[in-house]
């Protein structure tokens, strides 16, 4: 589904790392690799004007590892997790430039949004679905979320909380 020239970057924060995948039709499976920070990403904020110009160095060992998986010129798709869609990645360097003057960004919530900017609709045979939710309960609005998709599917299982194991996952 991705053109030739798109690379697909999901990146989900696990304790004191990110784990990335990346997506790209020339390479057969994803990508997936930790990188370990060294700065908790909720502590990062935007500078004031007159603030540091590196402001973005702890976040570098992250996108200078999407850039080792891309070209210069290939358009990133970056899927950010949590307070990094707060931050302008493009305007991280790497190796001393811009990792937005280095790669044409798009940066969205959901990799299942580049299907619908490609005009490409999901699956019409797709019938039923099983959703499960915020099983650890860390998440705020995972529940509401998981109930709200629920609700719009015509066949679905939707779990939440402590109703959200692995057992009913595995169908055991």
């Amino acid at each position: 589904m991705l053109p030739p020239d798109v690379v697909l970057c999901e990146l989900v924060r696990r304790g004191p790392r990110m784990l990335v995948l990346v997506v790209r039709t020339d390479r057969p499976a994803p990508t997936v690799f930790a990188v370990p920070l060294d700065e908790d990403p909720d502590l990062l904020r935007l500078p004031a004007p007159d603030g540091p110009a590196r402001w973005g160095e702890p976040l570098e060992p992250l996108l200078r590892a999407v850039a080792d998986h891309s070209a210069p010129g290939e358009t990133l798709w970056l899927v950010p997790d949590g307070p990094l869609h707060d931050l302008p990645l493009h305007a991280v360097e790497v190796d001393g430039t811009p990792l937005g003057e280095r790669n044409p960004l798009c940066v969205t919530p959901s990799a299942s949004l580049l299907r619908h900017r490609l005009g490409q609709a999901p699956d019409a045979g797709v019938r039923r679905a099983l959703i499960m939710a915020d099983p650890v309960g860390d998440l705020p609005h995972a529940r509401a979320e998981a109930h709200l998709i629920g609700g719009l599917l015509p066949d679905v299982e939707v779990y939440t909380g402590a109703s959200a194991t692995r057992r009913r996952l595995l169908g055991g």
